[in-house]
C-alpha cells in the first residue's frame, strides 16, 4: 500500500534522496507510488542476466551480460536474474547494491575471502544465492562455518584451490543446512584431514554428496587419501555414492 511520502516537504524529500542508497531510493519511490519522492534524481533499475564486478588496474569495472567492460558507477542499480561474479575484490570494494528476485549463482574469483568479505557479499545479494563458487589463488582459505551462516540457502558449493579452515555449520542440534552438493577441486589430503565426516554429513540436507577432485595429486598422497577415506566410507562401484574422489579414475564411497 503506497505511503504518502510524496506529500512531504520538497526539502525533506531532496535530503532523503541525497542520503539514500540507490536501492533505498528505489524503495522510497515504490513506497510513495510515484517517482517524485526523490527529486531531482529518478532511480532506475537495469535488468541483466549476468553481471561481473572486478578490480582491474586499481579501478572497479563492470561487465554486463559478457559485454565489454565499463567503469563502475555506484549510483547504478542492477536487478540480476542469473549470475553475479566478483573478481579480485576485497571487503572495502563491496559498496554496490543489487536486486535478486530469485536465487542466483554467485562466483567469487581471486578475492580476499575473509569472513568479513563473505558476510559483506551475502549482504550485497541479501544472501539470495542458490549456488556459490569460490575460485582461489595460492594459499587462499575459507571459513566454512561463515559461509553456512552467511548463505543459509545455498544448495551447491564449489571450492577451487581454496582450503577450508573450518567445516561445521553453527546450527542447533536439530537443524541442517540446505546444501546438497559440495565439490572441492585442487586439494589433497590436508583439505579433509581431521574432518569428522559422519558429523559433517548429518548437518547437511538429505541426499547430500561430496566430491574431491585431485587429478594432479602424487600417487603417494592419493593412496593416503584413500586410506583416510576408508575410515569413514565403504567403497562402491558407481553412483549413487556419498563421496567421490576423482584422480586418474573415479572412486566411489558410501558412508559407513
Amino acid at each position: 500500500m503506497p505511503y504518502p511520502i510524496a506529500t512531504l516537504p520538497y526539502g525533506l524529500r531532496y535530503r532523503l534522496a541525497e542520503l539514500a542508497t540507490p536501492k533505498e531510493r528505489l524503495n522510497l519511490q515504490i513506497a510513495a507510488g510515484c517517482k517524485d519522492i526523490c527529486p531531482p534524481r529518478l532511480q532506475t533499475v537495469r535488468l541483466v542476466d549476468s553481471l561481473t564486478i572486478a578490480r582491474k588496474d586499481g579501478v572497479l569495472v563492470v561487465s554486463i551480460n559478457d559485454e565489454p567492460e565499463q567503469p563502475f558507477d555506484s549510483n547504478e542499480l542492477f536487478q540480476i536474474s542469473k549470475d553475479l561474479e566478483l573478481v579480485s575484490l576485497n571487503e572495502s570494494d563491496l559498496t554496490m547494491e543489487v536486486i535478486t528476485l530469485e536465487p542466483i549463482k554467485l562466483t567469487v574469483d581471486d578475492c580476499d575471502t575473509t569472513p568479513a568479505f563473505i558476510e559483506k557479499a551475502a549482504s550485497v545479494t541479501r544472501a539470495n544465492v542458490k549456488q556459490l563458487t569460490i575460485l582461489g589463488a595460492d594459499s587462499s582459505t575459507i571459513c566454512m562455518s561463515t559461509v553456512f551462516k552467511a548463505f543459509p540457502d545455498i544448495k551447491r558449493l564449489y571450492l577451487d584451490n581454496v582450503m577450508p579452515t573450518s567445516w561445521m555449520p553453527k546450527l542447533e542440534s536439530h537443524q541442517t543446512t540446505k546444501l546438497r552438493e559440495l565439490v572441492l577441486n585442487g586439494m589433497g589430503v590436508d583439505a579433509i584431514r581431521g574432518l569428522n565426516f559422519p558429523e559433517f554429513f548429518n548437518k547437511q540436507a538429505e541426499g547430500f554428496d561430496m566430491a574431491l577432485i585431485c587429478r594432479t595429486l602424487p600417487l603417494k598422497s592419493f593412496l593416503q587419501l584413500q586410506r583416510l577415506s576408508s575410515q569413514y566410507f565403504n567403497q562402491c562401484n558407481s553412483m549413487p555414492a556419498n563421496f567421490v574422489i576423482i584422480h586418474n579414475r573415479r572412486c566411489y564411497y558410501t558412508l559407513k
